[in-house]
């Protein structure tokens, strides 16, 4: 997020604030879209499919969202564009991952070390489901990639085959 853009929130803002969050810092869609190229209808699909929520929507008025949500944004599409994730996947990845910040949460607050041993197992858990997704992803992108290697040293194989035909 730039520094224009936070500006121009902040001072279009005013004071008000949801939610417990404060005014400043809270992005119209305009200004998301504006700052992240996606369109305003990306936006609201994936408010949709639960993918990213606004701060605040109330019925003809304009979604206010945090800063934070342009990081989830930038997760997303990585997600998409590096791994090739298909939205549900995703999705999968951000309840993992929204779990494992939920029960970090929990434990900078509770001091029992029992309660706090299992927040860790909880927390375990979810990192190792995003290591899975990942890990199973990977493999078949490896495997795509060793098919089209092999698809491509059979066109070689042919290509040296004509080549010597035409050679004799």
């Amino acid at each position: 997020m730039s520094e224009e853009t936070v500006r121009s929130a902040k001072g279009r803002m005013g004071s008000f604030s949801f939610e417990g969050e404060s005014a400043e810092g809270l992005l119209r869609i305009g200004e998301v879209t504006k700052s992240t190229g996606l369109t305003a209808r990306t936006l609201r699909y994936w408010e949709e499919i639960g993918l990213i929520s606004p701060i605040d929507h109330i019925e003809n008025r304009e979604r206010r969202y945090s800063g934070k949500v342009l990081e989830r944004i930038d997760v997303i599409r990585r997600l998409q564009e590096v791994l090739g994730l298909s939205l549900a996947e995703v999705k999968a990845v951000l309840e993992q991952e929204d779990r494992l910040l939920e029960v970090v949460s929990r434990y900078r607050k509770d001091l029992d070390s029992g309660t706090r041993l299992v927040m860790l197992t909880e927390a375990k858990r979810a990192n190792d489901e995003i290591v899975k997704r990942l890990d199973d992803r990977l493999s078949e992108i490896g495997r795509f990639r060793m098919e089209r290697v092999e698809r491509g040293q059979r066109i070689d194989s042919a290509i040296e085959q004509i080549l010597r035909e035409a050679n004799d």
